[in-house]
């Protein structure tokens, strides 16, 4: 056998093996992405970090659901005129969809604008989460704080 012929077969043998072969990486598995599921209700209230000791939500026979978030000396309540995912509008001519929050003296603040935005909602698993911000104004006079990245996830959701 010539020099030649022998190098072409060895050619085509191992171009045969080459393109025979499957990358590792075809064989491999999507990774399933993880669910947060850790229960928790969180804001800045004029970016002082808001913490609370105890949080629930719950709905009513008609559209209403609320989320409750509470510590020692404060209270922070959202009201939301629905039972989905969606984003609910908050504004001053209507208190459908609000944000209150009640200080460590008992003065509350009704909001005037912002959004609440609700990613999870099932009655089945009984869960709530989503996110919101708003401008709230307090009842007795002018004063206004601002609510920033305000996060409610895997709150147990039950009817009222």
């Amino acid at each position: 056998m010539t020099l030649n012929k022998t190098l072409t077969i060895f050619m085509v043998l191992v171009c045969t093996i080459l393109f025979s072969c499957k990358k590792d990486e075809d064989t491999k598995a999507t990774p399933t992405p993880t669910v947060d599921t850790t229960e928790y209700f969180t804001c800045k209230l004029n970016t002082v970090a808001y913490v609370d000791d105890a949080r629930f939500a719950d709905y009513t026979s008609t559209t209403t659901s609320r989320v409750v978030s509470q510590n020692a000396d404060e209270l922070v309540r959202l009201n939301i005129n629905g039972q989905a995912v969606g984003t609910y509008t908050i504004s001053s001519s209507s208190t459908a969809n609000a944000i209150i929050y009640v200080d460590a003296n008992g003065n509350q603040y009704n909001s005037i604008s912002g959004s609440i935005i609700v990613t999870e909602y099932s009655k089945t698993n009984q869960i709530i989460s989503g996110t919101f911000t708003g401008v709230l104004k307090k009842t007795t006079d002018n004063t206004q704080i601002t609510v920033t990245e305000g996060k409610f996830n895997y709150i147990e959701l039950l009817p009222f």
